[in-house]
Protein backbone atom coordinates (compact mmCIF):
# COMPACT_ATOMS: atom_id res chain seq x y z
CA UNK A 1 0.00 0.00 0.00
CA UNK A 2 1.33 3.21 -0.69
CA UNK A 3 1.09 6.31 1.28
CA UNK A 4 -0.22 9.55 0.77
CA UNK A 5 3.31 11.10 -0.15
CA UNK A 6 4.29 8.60 -2.46
CA UNK A 7 0.49 9.42 -3.76
CA UNK A 8 1.61 12.42 -3.89
CA UNK A 9 4.92 11.99 -5.41
CA UNK A 10 3.46 10.22 -8.62
CA UNK A 11 1.02 13.45 -8.78
CA UNK A 12 3.60 15.80 -9.17
CA UNK A 13 6.21 13.57 -10.97
CA UNK A 14 3.21 12.95 -13.92
CA UNK A 15 2.22 16.36 -13.90
CA UNK A 16 5.81 17.51 -14.38
CA UNK A 17 6.19 15.02 -17.28
CA UNK A 18 3.65 16.45 -18.98
CA UNK A 19 5.08 20.07 -19.12
CA UNK A 20 2.10 20.91 -16.52
CA UNK A 21 2.32 23.98 -14.08
CA UNK A 22 -0.18 24.20 -11.18
CA UNK A 23 -1.77 27.41 -12.75
CA UNK A 24 -2.93 25.29 -15.80
CA UNK A 25 -3.62 22.60 -14.11
CA UNK A 26 -6.48 24.93 -11.71
CA UNK A 27 -8.03 26.26 -15.13
CA UNK A 28 -8.25 22.98 -16.80
CA UNK A 29 -9.69 21.17 -13.99
CA UNK A 30 -11.22 24.15 -11.44
CA UNK A 31 -9.22 22.28 -8.84
CA UNK A 32 -7.84 25.02 -6.64
CA UNK A 33 -4.14 25.46 -6.64
CA UNK A 34 -3.54 25.15 -2.69
CA UNK A 35 -5.74 21.77 -2.57
CA UNK A 36 -3.58 20.42 -5.67
CA UNK A 37 -0.09 20.82 -3.65
CA UNK A 38 -1.78 19.60 -0.59
CA UNK A 39 -2.68 16.65 -2.64
CA UNK A 40 1.33 16.71 -4.39
CA UNK A 41 2.68 17.60 -0.96
CA UNK A 42 0.62 14.68 0.99
CA UNK A 43 -0.37 17.69 3.35
CA UNK A 44 -3.57 16.11 5.12
CA UNK A 45 -3.97 18.90 7.28
CA UNK A 46 -3.98 21.47 4.49
CA UNK A 47 -6.94 19.46 2.81
CA UNK A 48 -10.65 19.16 3.19
CA UNK A 49 -12.31 16.29 4.96
CA UNK A 50 -11.36 12.56 3.27
CA UNK A 51 -14.66 12.07 1.01
CA UNK A 52 -13.76 15.82 -0.37
CA UNK A 53 -9.87 15.03 -0.94
CA UNK A 54 -10.94 11.87 -2.48
CA UNK A 55 -13.36 13.44 -4.72
CA UNK A 56 -10.45 15.96 -6.11
CA UNK A 57 -7.85 13.47 -6.07
CA UNK A 58 -10.21 11.37 -8.77
CA UNK A 59 -10.60 14.26 -10.60
CA UNK A 60 -6.90 15.17 -10.63
CA UNK A 61 -6.50 11.43 -11.42
CA UNK A 62 -8.33 11.00 -14.52
CA UNK A 63 -7.14 14.90 -15.14
CA UNK A 64 -3.55 13.21 -15.53
CA UNK A 65 -4.10 9.86 -17.01
CA UNK A 66 -3.78 7.91 -13.94
CA UNK A 67 -5.69 4.64 -12.43
CA UNK A 68 -8.02 6.63 -10.20
CA UNK A 69 -9.30 3.30 -8.65
CA UNK A 70 -5.94 2.18 -7.51
CA UNK A 71 -4.83 5.32 -6.39
CA UNK A 72 -8.28 6.47 -4.39
CA UNK A 73 -7.74 2.97 -2.99
CA UNK A 74 -4.84 3.59 -1.63
CA UNK A 75 -5.02 7.26 -0.71
CA UNK A 76 -8.29 6.18 1.46
CA UNK A 77 -6.62 3.62 3.26
CA UNK A 78 -3.59 6.14 4.04
CA UNK A 79 -5.65 8.50 5.09
CA UNK A 80 -5.62 9.63 8.78
CA UNK A 81 -8.81 8.62 10.17
CA UNK A 82 -11.52 11.18 11.37
CA UNK A 83 -14.03 11.62 13.25
CA UNK A 84 -17.72 10.46 12.38
CA UNK A 85 -19.83 13.58 11.91
CA UNK A 86 -23.64 12.98 11.46
CA UNK A 87 -25.35 15.48 9.56
CA UNK A 88 -28.55 17.16 9.89
CA UNK A 89 -29.14 18.00 6.42
CA UNK A 90 -29.28 15.53 3.68
CA UNK A 91 -31.82 16.78 0.89
CA UNK A 92 -32.43 20.96 0.07
CA UNK A 93 -36.02 19.94 1.33
CA UNK A 94 -34.73 19.26 5.01
CA UNK A 95 -33.67 23.02 4.96
CA UNK A 96 -36.44 25.27 6.51
CA UNK A 97 -37.54 28.34 4.53
CA UNK A 98 -37.87 31.83 5.20
CA UNK A 99 -41.73 31.76 6.96
CA UNK A 100 -42.51 35.22 5.61
CA UNK A 101 -46.38 34.74 5.87
CA UNK A 102 -46.09 33.86 9.40
CA UNK A 103 -44.63 37.19 10.70
CA UNK A 104 -47.54 39.20 8.37
CA UNK A 105 -49.94 37.25 10.20
CA UNK A 106 -48.53 38.06 13.05
CA UNK A 107 -48.48 41.21 12.67
CA UNK A 108 -52.02 41.68 11.19
CA UNK A 109 -53.44 40.31 14.58
CA UNK A 110 -51.47 42.58 16.70
CA UNK A 111 -52.53 45.25 14.55
CA UNK A 112 -56.33 44.15 15.06
CA UNK A 113 -56.60 44.02 18.91
CA UNK A 114 -54.70 47.71 18.70
CA UNK A 115 -58.09 48.77 16.49
CA UNK A 116 -60.67 46.86 19.29
CA UNK A 117 -58.63 48.31 22.44
CA UNK A 118 -59.23 51.68 21.34
CA UNK A 119 -62.68 51.56 19.85
CA UNK A 120 -63.66 50.20 22.90
CA UNK A 121 -61.84 52.84 24.86
CA UNK A 122 -63.76 55.73 22.89
CA UNK A 123 -67.28 53.63 23.93
CA UNK A 124 -66.74 53.72 27.32
CA UNK A 125 -65.29 56.90 27.57
CA UNK A 126 -68.51 58.85 25.91
CA UNK A 127 -70.77 57.46 28.20
CA UNK A 128 -68.98 58.44 30.93
CA UNK A 129 -68.26 61.70 29.94
CA UNK A 130 -72.19 62.59 29.73
CA UNK A 131 -72.80 61.67 33.33
CA UNK A 132 -70.26 63.36 34.43
CA UNK A 133 -71.95 66.37 32.78
CA UNK A 134 -75.92 65.62 34.45
CA UNK A 135 -74.39 65.25 38.09
CA UNK A 136 -72.27 67.66 38.01
CA UNK A 137 -73.69 70.26 35.39
CA UNK A 138 -70.25 70.49 33.52
CA UNK A 139 -71.13 70.74 29.82
CA UNK A 140 -67.60 71.49 28.42
CA UNK A 141 -64.31 72.74 29.66
CA UNK A 142 -63.23 76.34 28.87
CA UNK A 143 -60.40 77.64 28.73
CA UNK A 144 -59.39 81.06 29.16
CA UNK A 145 -57.96 82.85 26.36
CA UNK A 146 -54.28 84.12 26.53
CA UNK A 147 -53.58 87.46 26.86
CA UNK A 148 -51.41 88.46 24.68
CA UNK A 149 -48.56 91.56 25.26
CA UNK A 150 -48.43 94.37 24.00
CA UNK A 151 -45.81 95.10 21.27
CA UNK A 152 -45.49 90.76 20.55
CA UNK A 153 -47.51 90.72 17.78
CA UNK A 154 -45.08 93.73 15.92
CA UNK A 155 -41.89 91.97 17.29
CA UNK A 156 -43.08 88.56 16.01
CA UNK A 157 -44.03 89.68 12.84
CA UNK A 158 -40.29 91.38 12.26
CA UNK A 159 -39.35 88.39 13.05
CA UNK A 160 -40.98 86.79 10.63
CA UNK A 161 -40.19 88.94 8.10
CA UNK A 162 -36.06 88.09 8.32
CA UNK A 163 -34.96 85.84 5.36
CA UNK A 164 -34.18 82.55 6.92
CA UNK A 165 -30.64 82.03 6.03
CA UNK A 166 -30.58 78.13 3.97
CA UNK A 167 -27.56 76.14 5.31
CA UNK A 168 -25.70 73.89 2.84
CA UNK A 169 -26.73 70.10 3.50
CA UNK A 170 -24.00 68.17 2.80
CA UNK A 171 -23.56 65.41 0.48
CA UNK A 172 -23.85 61.76 2.27
CA UNK A 173 -20.73 59.77 1.30
CA UNK A 174 -21.57 56.81 -0.48
CA UNK A 175 -20.18 53.59 1.12
CA UNK A 176 -17.53 51.33 -0.57
CA UNK A 177 -18.11 47.64 -0.46
CA UNK A 178 -15.71 45.67 1.06
CA UNK A 179 -15.99 42.57 -1.40
CA UNK A 180 -18.58 41.92 -4.71
CA UNK A 181 -19.17 37.84 -4.32
CA UNK A 182 -20.33 36.41 -7.94
CA UNK A 183 -21.78 33.30 -7.90
CA UNK A 184 -22.94 31.37 -11.81
CA UNK A 185 -24.47 27.93 -11.25
CA UNK A 186 -24.11 25.43 -13.42
CA UNK A 187 -27.42 23.23 -12.01
CA UNK A 188 -30.30 23.83 -9.78
CA UNK A 189 -29.35 24.39 -6.47
CA UNK A 190 -30.27 25.43 -3.04
CA UNK A 191 -28.95 28.67 -1.44
CA UNK A 192 -29.40 30.34 1.85
CA UNK A 193 -27.19 33.57 1.32
CA UNK A 194 -26.60 35.82 4.72
CA UNK A 195 -24.77 39.47 3.69
CA UNK A 196 -23.86 41.45 6.79
CA UNK A 197 -25.71 39.11 9.34
CA UNK A 198 -28.62 40.01 7.31
CA UNK A 199 -30.91 36.73 5.43
CA UNK A 200 -30.82 38.18 1.81
CA UNK A 201 -31.94 35.16 -0.12
CA UNK A 202 -33.03 31.58 0.53
CA UNK A 203 -33.85 29.17 -1.89
CA UNK A 204 -33.42 27.78 -5.81
CA UNK A 205 -30.70 29.39 -7.85
CA UNK A 206 -31.82 27.63 -11.42
CA UNK A 207 -29.38 26.42 -13.91
CA UNK A 208 -27.29 28.77 -15.52
CA UNK A 209 -28.47 31.84 -13.38
CA UNK A 210 -25.88 34.29 -11.96
CA UNK A 211 -26.08 36.62 -8.92
CA UNK A 212 -23.45 39.15 -7.41
CA UNK A 213 -23.89 40.73 -4.05
CA UNK A 214 -22.12 43.56 -2.67
CA UNK A 215 -21.11 43.24 1.10
CA UNK A 216 -18.88 45.41 3.91
CA UNK A 217 -18.16 43.03 6.66
CA UNK A 218 -19.08 39.40 5.59
CA UNK A 219 -20.80 37.00 3.36
CA UNK A 220 -21.97 33.61 4.53
CA UNK A 221 -23.42 31.21 2.15
CA UNK A 222 -24.73 27.34 3.22
CA UNK A 223 -25.04 25.17 -0.15
CA UNK A 224 -26.25 22.00 -0.89
CA UNK A 225 -24.60 21.43 -4.06
CA UNK A 226 -21.42 23.26 -3.95
CA UNK A 227 -19.87 21.76 -7.37
CA UNK A 228 -22.08 23.09 -8.98
CA UNK A 229 -20.99 27.14 -8.57
CA UNK A 230 -18.64 28.82 -9.37
CA UNK A 231 -17.14 31.47 -7.49
CA UNK A 232 -15.79 34.98 -8.54
CA UNK A 233 -14.57 37.42 -6.42
CA UNK A 234 -13.53 40.44 -5.82
CA UNK A 235 -13.01 40.46 -9.89
CA UNK A 236 -10.68 37.25 -9.41
CA UNK A 237 -12.07 34.00 -10.80
CA UNK A 238 -12.24 30.91 -8.08
CA UNK A 239 -14.48 28.36 -9.82
CA UNK A 240 -15.17 25.67 -8.42
CA UNK A 241 -14.18 25.41 -4.32
CA UNK A 242 -15.90 22.13 -2.94
CA UNK A 243 -18.03 19.91 -3.31
CA UNK A 244 -21.36 18.89 -1.28
CA UNK A 245 -23.28 20.58 1.41
CA UNK A 246 -20.80 23.09 2.84
CA UNK A 247 -20.99 26.45 4.68
CA UNK A 248 -18.90 29.08 2.70
CA UNK A 249 -17.51 31.97 4.63
CA UNK A 250 -16.38 35.24 3.10
CA UNK A 251 -14.26 38.00 5.35
CA UNK A 252 -11.63 40.03 5.86
CA UNK A 253 -9.30 36.85 6.50
CA UNK A 254 -10.05 35.03 2.81
CA UNK A 255 -12.65 32.47 1.79
CA UNK A 256 -13.32 29.64 4.04
CA UNK A 257 -14.98 26.55 3.19
CA UNK A 258 -16.50 24.59 6.42
CA UNK A 259 -14.55 24.30 8.94
CA UNK A 260 -11.12 22.18 8.66
CA UNK A 261 -10.42 24.12 5.33
CA UNK A 262 -7.93 26.90 5.59
CA UNK A 263 -8.70 29.98 4.26
CA UNK A 264 -7.85 31.24 1.12
CA UNK A 265 -6.56 34.57 0.13
CA UNK A 266 -8.82 37.43 -1.08
CA UNK A 267 -7.42 39.97 -3.83
CA UNK A 268 -8.03 43.42 -2.71
CA UNK A 269 -11.49 44.78 -4.34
Amino acid sequence: MSSIKDIGKILKNTREKKGLTVDKVYKKTHIHPGIIKALEEGDTKNMVSKVYAKAFLKKYAVFLELDQDAIGSDFIKAFPEEPSVKLFLDSEEDEIPFDIMGYITIFVSIVSVVLVMIFSYRSILTPLSKLRAYFFGESQIKIAPVQKKEGTSEKKSAQEEKPVEKKPVAKPVPIQPSFIITVTSSDRVWMRINKDDELVFAGILPKGEKQTWECNKNIELRVGKLEALEFTINKKYFGIIGTGVENVVVNKEGIRVGSKTPALKLPPL
